[in-house]
């Protein structure tokens, strides 16, 4: 009855969530909330927001994972869910219209811990000395305006990392410049503080709807 079918299709891959195969997806990417920019009036509306999560090696995920949640406005019925084949998904909903972004713009972000990407020059599926490039991640946060640049006063997801070893200092922390993550043997670039790091990624749902969006540009 409330049973499902496992998915065979999909083989089975126990490892570590790498940052380049993190993603976040919405349902509806511009929802018809607000029909009306010049008003606050709003049309109740629900989404599925998925995250889809894969290893360093481009293979699916199939071992559970958590994947935690925050949004800038409107609610979220669960705070977190728990992967099955590669992805797992969280309702999210209209909030108060009196409490919405001016912009009628929302920003959600997913998070959860894995590894850092890594430009793999010589093919080894290890960040050693024959590798430079790597994303050197910083804190998650909630881009409430957009620009790609933690500003003050966005909401900031404190977890542990390089220069928060606790993840409770209440400051938004920025890259530790060494990589967090397995596989590494790099002689002057592998962590010893945190041998793995929050990946995330964030999604940004305009609210106008794709008539009123067109207009306004």
């Amino acid at each position: 009855s409330g049973l499902q079918t496992p998915n065979t299709d999909i083989a089975a891959n126990v490892g570590v969530i790498s940052q380049a195969n993190f993603s976040i997806l919405a349902e509806d990417l511009e929802p018809s909330i607000f029909p009306d920019p010049d008003s606050n009036t709003l049309t109740f509306t629900e989404l599925e927001i998925t995250v889809n999560i894969g290893d360093r090696f481009n293979n699916i995920l199939t071992n559970k994972q958590t994947i935690y949640f925050k949004t800038e406005w409107g609610l979220l019925q669960n705070s977190s869910c728990v992967t099955e084949d590669g992805k797992c998904s969280v309702k999210w909903q209209t909030g108060p219209s009196n409490t919405a972004p001016a912009d009628h713009k929302n920003t959600i972000t997913a998070y959860a811990i894995g590894e850092e990407a890594f430009v793999d020059a010589n093919g080894n599926n290890i960040f050693d000395d024959g590798d430079t490039v790597f994303t050197d991640n910083e804190e998650p946060y909630v881009d409430a305006n957009r620009n790609g640049i933690y500003d003050q006063g966005e909401q900031i997801i404190d977890v542990p990392n390089g220069n928060d070893p606790a993840g409770n200092n209440g400051v938004h922390d920025i890259p530790d410049t060494f990589f967090n993550g397995g596989g590494c043997t790099h002689s002057s670039l592998c962590s010893t503080v945190m041998p793995s790091v929050y990946v995330w990624d964030d999604v940004q749902l305009n609210m106008d709807g794709p008539a009123e969006a067109a207009a306004r540009q």
